[in-house]
């Protein structure tokens, strides 16, 4: 029983009694004015004056409950001495990295110590996510205020230098989800990955679903996958798209002309079917790149070729698998990773651990550090310097623009117009040109070419292909030396006509045209409510036949080969940056640190001495800035689709839609795709603005 009392005394008494009060007991309390409280007793326990009468029901008391300790597991930590894999020979040039001389690195320090913005601290981790595709374009100028750029390779690939010679940057962590880009860009990362690596930084990599791209920036390093990851080592594959089954459907009847036997570009649309010529190119292509990444697998992980070869025909879907063949350094989620990056970077303090993994990681993204971290700011940068102009995408006559499938495209008039501004700027010792192409419009590939001409007489010039630089983009490289990665594509050298013929697809919708002309027998050669006649198809196939004898004499000029040596390893094929080298069409293999080491010793700049790089491109209007694009976009495909193509027929992910495919069907959406362009864009224009004014 809990006997009456006085508050002030019992109350936490039974405050403790009833809190192990059975359910069913039945708890009264009555109260009743107590004058035997004085106010000082109030005051005390804050209590009303008030007597407290309880009673309760006898009950058998409850069992003592045992609390029972539960263990914590000990948090995952990174090895003391995470991975260091050795150069990749496949790479073919490594960039070596070379501590700065003492009086720049006093001056770096002095001038970090003043930053007030992107300060960082000392053991900071860089992080990167990378994903999708990595444009090599560079990322256009926004408005002030709106924040880091978005991630592209230019982006990145700056960070890893500026990164490794950081002494404020301890650690890049990077997570890697399916990329769609090609070989060269991927070469050109692991090449900057080994170059951060040697300037005693350390790297680890989480991959929670990916293929053998992704897995070959990753290997030999702190690579961790969760427990149902799906990293899948299963080979390589590449397809070919045929959609003339789709035109007879809806009444397109597609006339082609192509010149080379292996050009086959035009077999996206006059063909159902991979025709023998373009099986051989492919499996060729997919043989190159298997061979380079067995050998380069091998070489990082220290794994036996054969054993690999197994491992992969077997493709084997648990993850513990992988860790037991050596390919990965362990099986843990991020959280985990990211757990173990605090207890190694931290600063201690006399900290527990579970202090430590209360805060955040000390991180800076590298977008974010790309924004306030500069060359100037760490002391590598020089005083001579080198031009770089970006061709990324198809090209066209005109300006540069963007369209629907093809993405960005590389106008005549605006390479035209930076190439003139190298050529008088005497700031610049020499141009570098990185060509990211699969071609587009023979004639504008022809004007561009030129003018490079022109620019090399003057000054050093040399292209750096990246993914593809094939057809129309070799046309582009062929003006100067050309230095290409072991798996890009190139080469190419073919020309392709196409004219659709909508007769059947009118009939099909009720609709009709009538056609007068006056002049020669060929003035409705493009008219598009009929096929050829038979001296229309003869005379459309001998233009064709005389845009590709032009390129193909053009190309042996440029390599210093007769026109029939040049024609033997012509014909439309497509071959990689290594197989090119063997044929003669590239001088040199390796990416943008070799580019440079080249371009200065054609320049006279000692090898040791910094350069600046600094990409040229032209000013960009307000409407640009926020995302809309210029008007009337892309309406210069319209006119390219109608003369001869210099296009490729694969792209550097050898797995998408055929270029040819892509530049015609946006020539035919061309007019209604100018209309929308703008609609389409806006709610990124208001993403910008909302940016810029801090929302």
């Amino acid at each position: 029983m809990i006997q009456q009392g006085r508050f002030c005394q019992t109350s936490l008494m039974a405050a403790k009694t009833t809190a192990f009060l059975p359910a069913p007991a039945a708890l009264f309390i009555r109260t009743r004015c107590s004058p035997s409280l004085t106010p000082l007793h109030r005051r005390l326990c804050h209590i009303s004056p008030f007597r407290l009468r309880m009673t309760s029901v006898e009950t058998t008391p409850a069992p003592t409950q045992i609390s029972e300790k539960v263990s914590v597991p000990e948090p995952f930590r990174l090895p003391m001495e995470l991975p260091n894999p050795p150069h990749v020979s496949s790479l073919e040039h490594s960039m070596t990295y070379k501590p700065k001389p003492v009086l720049r690195r006093l001056a770096a320090s002095f001038r970090m110590l003043r930053q007030i913005r992107g300060r960082l601290g000392k053991q900071t981790v860089l992080k990167a996510h990378l994903k999708g595709d990595l444009s090599e374009k560079l990322p256009s100028p926004s408005l002030p205020f709106a924040g880091p750029p978005p991630m592209t390779l230019p982006v990145f690939l700056n960070a890893l230098r500026l990164g490794a010679n950081d002494p404020r940057i301890a650690h890049l962590h990077m997570r890697i989800d399916p990329l769609s880009i090609g070989w060269g860009k991927i070469f050109e990362i692991r090449r900057h990955l080994e170059y951060f690596r040697s300037a005693g930084k350390t790297i680890t990599v989480f991959i929670e679903t990916g293929g053998p791209k992704e897995y070959f920036l990753g290997m030999g390093y702190g690579l961790y996958v969760p427990p149902e990851g799906a990293l899948g080592l299963r080979g390589f594959s590449a397809s070919g798209t045929f959609v003339r089954g789709v035109l007879d459907k809806i009444g397109i009847q597609p006339q082609v002309e192509r010149i080379g036997k292996y050009k086959s570009a035009g077999d996206s649309i006059a063909r159902t079917d991979m025709s023998s010529a373009q099986r051989e190119v492919i499996n060729a292509l997919l043989g190159d790149v298997y061979d380079t990444w067995m050998s380069s697998v091998s070489e990082a992980v220290a794994v036996d070729r054969t054993e690999l070869e197994e491992f992969v025909q077997r493709s084997p879907w648990d993850m513990t698998e992988y860790e037991k063949a050596g390919l990965i350094s362990g099986i843990r989620y991020e959280g985990e990773i990211e757990d173990a990056l605090k207890l190694r970077f931290a600063k201690r303090g006399g900290q527990s651990d579970e202090q430590i993994l209360k805060k955040k990681l000390s991180a800076v993204e590298a977008v974010d550090y790309t924004w306030f971290t500069t060359e100037k700011l760490l002391g590598v940068r020089g005083r001579k310097r080198i031009a770089v102009i970006r061709a990324v995408g198809a090209i066209t006559s005109g300006k540069n623009s963007s369209s629907p499938l093809m993405g960005p495209t590389v106008g005549s008039d605006t390479l035209v117009e930076l190439i003139r501004k190298v050529r008088d700027d005497k700031r610049f010792v020499a141009c570098l040109i990185r060509c990211d192409s699969p071609g587009g419009s023979a004639l504008a590939s022809d004007i561009m070419w030129n003018e490079l001409r022109n620019l090399a007489k003057v000054k050093p010039v040399l292209t750096s292909q990246v993914d593809v630089a094939a057809s129309g983009g070799y046309y582009l490289s062929m003006a100067s030396e050309i230095i290409s990665e072991p798996l890009s594509l190139t080469g190419s050298v073919g020309v392709v006509t196409a004219k659709p013929s909508l007769e059947e697809l009118y009939k099909k919708v009720g609709y009709s045209k009538e056609n007068i002309s006056i002049g020669s027998k060929y003035a409705e050669l493009l008219v598009d409510d009929r096929p050829f006649t038979e001296d229309e198809a003869s005379y459309f196939r001998a233009g064709t036949e005389l845009a590709y004898k032009k390129f193909v004499r053009k190309a042996a000029a440029s390599r210093g080969k007769t026109f029939d040596e040049m024609d033997k390893v012509a014909q439309g094929r497509v071959w990689t940056g290594k197989q090119a080298k063997e044929r003669g069409l590239v001088d040199y293999l390796g990416g943008l640190e070799r580019a440079v080491d080249i371009l200065k010793e054609k320049a006279g700049i000692d090898k040791e001495e910094y350069v600046q790089l600094e990409d040229v491109r032209s000013p960009m209007s307000f409407r640009e800035m926020l995302g809309l694009g210029a008007v009337g976009a892309n309406s210069e495909m319209r006119y390219c689709v109608q003369q001869p193509l210099a296009i490729s027929e694969v792209d550097g992910d050898l797995s998408t839609v055929s270029p040819l495919t892509k530049y015609v069907l946006d020539g035919v959406l061309a007019p209604v795709g100018s209309g929308l362009s703008v609609l389409q864009r806006f709610p990124r224009a208001l993403e910008v603005l909302m940016q810029s004014v801090g929302l």
